[in-house]
């Protein structure tokens, strides 16, 4: 349903689009390579300009939900299972919370005689656009039951260098927790979005 409608969504689409493909298996493994073991770790940032770089400053600045920071930061080790995991749950992770900043924006404008943020301009695109995150919530928990099966194979996958395995720890315990994080807020961000679609009169 959303696909039929994404002339008019613009930066939303976009969005939901995002989230369905940190979320899928495998999207993200192609993008890494297993360097070899690491232990220094190598830090990457997920910052509005990364995840839009179709949308431009005006538009990113308006609903950029980091402010002044880098936006969502991780670290890879040359693990390739371990970084596609932490790298997919960030990406995911980064997504959620800038959708959050959609809904903070459209409630706040809902009564706007005006009302058009980020191509919600009416409430049929709202409703839509609640329903498609409604729908990645399936999204979180496979790569939440992803990352507490890596967790449990850390050992053996540092095998070559312990002193990894903690890193390694860390790093995915960070994800999970964003994951989880996740989990919480798209259980409130869909039924939000539904709820005011149904103020959205023009």
């Amino acid at each position: 349903m959303i696909m039929r409608n994404s002339a008019k969504f613009g930066f939303v689409l976009i969005l939901v689009l995002g989230l369905a493909a940190c979320g899928g298996a495998g999207m993200v493994g192609g993008m890494l390579q297993n360097a070899g073991l690491t232990s220094g770790g190598e830090e990457h940032s997920i910052t509005m300009e990364s995840m839009f770089p179709s949308l431009d400053q005006t538009q990113r600045a308006s609903l950029d939900p980091f402010g002044e920071s880098t936006g969502v930061t991780y670290n890879t080790y040359g693990v390739s299972d371990v970084d596609t995991f932490v790298e997919s749950a960030s990406c995911f992770y980064a997504n959620v919370t800038v959708m959050q900043s959609v809904v903070t924006a459209v409630d706040s404008m809902v009564t706007d005689p005006q009302f058009n943020v980020a191509g919600f301009n009416d409430a049929r695109s709202v409703l839509e656009v609640g329903q498609g995150i409604q729908g990645s919530l399936g999204d979180a928990s496979a790569l939440i039951s992803s990352g507490q099966s890596i967790v449990t194979n850390i050992p053996s996958i540092a095998a070559g260098d312990p002193l990894l395995v903690p890193a390694l720890t860390d790093e995915v315990q960070t994800a999970l927790g964003r994951l989880n994080d996740s989990q919480e807020m798209l259980r409130s961000l869909g039924p939000q979005l539904m709820n005011l679609a149904s103020q959205v009169t023009n």
